[in-house]
């Protein structure tokens, strides 16, 4: 059963994209393959409660309440195992669980994640148009600490790759995007500062060839002999086995881009060698 980490652009419904069967959902690609999927909104976004924006909404407690969920699901018995996978923040929040709790995942998948340049994520957050949110977004917090991305140019700068993206089903996520804090910004990198030394489980990067965020838009980019994706190893010396694999014309968002299906495909497989 895969848990599903989002980023910080969006809610839930990123694992969702397009409705129920569309090319672009991720949740339907993997029950149709006869997996369990579970995906939830993160403290302060969506559906889940949005306390002070500074105090209490941070990375770290972010990593508290996935470890919490997961003992949950873990005590029903219902699963045979368990996968972890993240998108963008959800990817550094799933990398933090397996650091903190090396035994809750059984194999980690991290999508639109990569190491060893940070110059994208600094070009990609000035150019997120952070705005107050709750002027543009009904149901959230009305503190400055919570703000948005801008605009759908700033969405499509950060996260698309055009023109290979399903225009209808980005607007859609763009008009239903998430809310990020103050407090998880200032603790961001926090929980992929370490390496996970202790866990033995299996990881998958998947990260779109035009990644704004993690590689500056190219992950073909080499770093001391290894590709970006592939830096990510450092961080799971333990790891019983790691691998990549990079979509073309893809941007950070994966799951809105017409390499979609094929994605998917490979993840699926993966899951089930």
């Amino acid at each position: 059963m895969p848990l599903g980490v989002r980023s910080i652009a969006f809610t839930h419904g990123y694992w969702e994209a397009g409705g129920p069967g569309s090319e672009f959902n991720f949740a339907s690609s993997t029950t149709a393959a006869g997996n369990s999927i579970f995906y939830y909104d993160r403290l302060g976004v969506g559906s889940s409660s949005k306390p002070d924006g500074i105090k209490e909404v941070q990375s770290t407690v972010q990593v508290e309440i996935a470890h919490l969920l997961i003992e949950h699901l873990k005590s029903t018995g219902s699963f045979k195992r368990v996968v972890g996978i993240g998108h963008s923040f959800g990817s550094i929040l799933t990398t933090g669980v397996a650091a903190k709790y090396p035994g809750d995942f059984n194999d980690i998948i991290l999508t639109g994640f990569a190491g060893g340049d940070q110059v994208g994520i600094l070009v990609s957050m000035a150019s997120f148009g952070a705005t107050i949110a709750s002027p543009l977004l009904s149901g959230v917090n009305p503190s400055s600490s919570y703000f948005t991305v801008g605009t759908f140019s700033n969405f499509q700068m950060g996260v698309l790759k055009f023109p290979f993206f399903d225009s209808r089903v980005a607007q859609a996520q763009f008009e239903g995007r998430g809310t990020a804090t103050l407090g998880e910004i200032a603790t961001l990198s926090l929980p992929a500062s370490a390496p996970a030394t202790e866990f033995s489980g299996r990881v998958l990067v998947v990260t779109g060839m035009e990644d704004a965020f993690f590689c500056a838009g190219n992950c073909a980019e080499v770093v001391n002999g290894v590709t970006l994706p592939n830096v990510v190893a450092g961080l799971f010396p333990a790891t019983s086995g790691f691998s990549s694999y990079v979509p073309p014309n893809t941007g950070h968002a994966l799951n809105y881009h017409f390499s979609a299906s094929s994605t998917f495909a490979f993840i699926q497989n993966w899951l089930d060698s």
